[in-house]
C-alpha cells in the first residue's frame, strides 16, 4: 500500500515539474518586443494606432512611443497555460467604476504564437475565449495580432 503511494505521489509530482517546464519554455517563446498589427472585435477588422508591447518576465508593457522606450505603469502581471488547447493567458488589471474606486480583476484570454506571431485573444466581460474567432465569441472579445520586432 505505501509503495502504491509513493508511486501515486512520484507521478504527480513529476506531471507537476513537467507542466512548470511547458510554462518556462512557452514564457521564453513569449519574450521581447511585439508591434500591434491588426485587432479584431466582433468578426470586424478595427482601426488602430502603432503601438507595442514588451513581454519581460511574466509581465506585459504596453508601449506606444516610436522609439519603444517609455513603457506604461508597472505592466500587467500575466500567467499562462501552455497545456491547455487553446493556451490560455490570465491577465490582471484593474477596473475603475464610476464612483472612482478602482477593483482588481482577471481578464480571461487564450494566445498563440507561430514563429513570429502573437495572437492575444481576450475577454474583458465573460469567459475565456474557446477561439480566435471573434464573430462566434460572447462578451467583450478582442483579438490583437502582433509581429516580433
Amino acid at each position: 500500500m505505501k509503495t502504491h503511494t509513493l508511486m501515486i505521489l512520484a507521478a504527480g509530482l513529476s506531471l507537476a515539474a513537467n507542466d512548470t517546464d511547458k510554462v518556462k519554455k512557452a514564457l521564453e517563446k513569449l519574450q521581447g518586443t511585439w508591434q500591434l498589427v491588426s485587432i479584431e472585435s466582433g468578426g470586424v477588422q478595427l482601426n488602430h494606432s502603432p503601438s507595442f508591447v514588451k513581454v519581460k518576465g511574466e509581465r506585459l508593457f504596453w508601449v506606444s512611443d516610436p522609439k519603444r522606450e517609455r513603457e506604461i505603469g508597472t505592466g500587467q502581471r500575466f500567467k499562462i497555460n501552455p497545456t491547455t488547447t487553446p493556451k490560455a493567458i490570465d491577465l490582471g488589471d484593474m477596473e475603475v467604476r464610476a464612483t472612482g474606486q478602482s477593483i482588481p480583476i482577471v481578464v480571461k484570454g487564450i494566445y498563440e504564437v507561430e514563429g513570429d506571431t502573437l495572437k492575444l485573444c481576450l475577454n474583458r466581460t465573460g469567459e475565456r475565449p474557446k477561439s480566435f474567432a471573434t464573430k462566434t465569441e460572447k462578451g467583450n472579445v478582442i483579438l490583437n495580432v502582433y509581429k516580433r520586432e
